[in-house]
């Protein structure tokens, strides 16, 4: 009877060691690429940024925007810059699963301030399959200083 037990305990174990890899594997697959900081030409994207596909916003569109009026891929985040700026313009490249570009996303802000947090709101401009995004980077930041 004691051995049953023994047995029992053994394998409850190792099956809450097997699902808690799978947690961590699914983890980092998914999320852990959102938890970083980007620091790009002066400007620091900071952790928790994310993208994804959601209802198109047309409050949130920009000119030259061709995308499906349904749905759009949107990145979203907070950022800052270590120099005050009259206008900046954030460019992400979007890629599916194969490391394919699909298309961009873009942002706009205006006058930022040095060390000031600001969040963003970045839309997918061409027309594609907004479900097929995996994951994004950083093509450009374009900006205007203040004098």
């Amino acid at each position: 009877m004691l051995e049953l037990l023994e047995k029992k305990s053994v394998m409850i174990g190792i099956v809450a060691v097997i699902v808690l890899m799978i947690g961590v594997i699914i983890y980092c697959l998914f999320f852990a690429n959102v938890d970083k900081k980007i620091t790009y030409d002066g400007y620091t994207i900071l952790k928790g940024h994310y993208g994804r596909v959601e209802k198109y916003d047309p409050s949130h569109a920009i000119e030259g925007y061709k995308g499906d009026k349904k749905n759009a891929y949107y990145i979203t985040g907070k950022i800052t810059a270590n120099k005050n700026k009259n206008f900046t313009i954030i460019t992400f490249k979007l890629y599916d699963r194969k490391n394919k570009v699909l298309g961009t996303a873009v942002a706009g802000l205006n006058e930022v301030k040095k060390g000031k947090v600001y969040d963003f709101k970045a839309i997918s401009l061409e027309k594609m399959d907004v479900n097929k995004v995996d994951h994004y980077k950083i093509k450009d930041i374009e900006n205007m200083e203040v004098k």
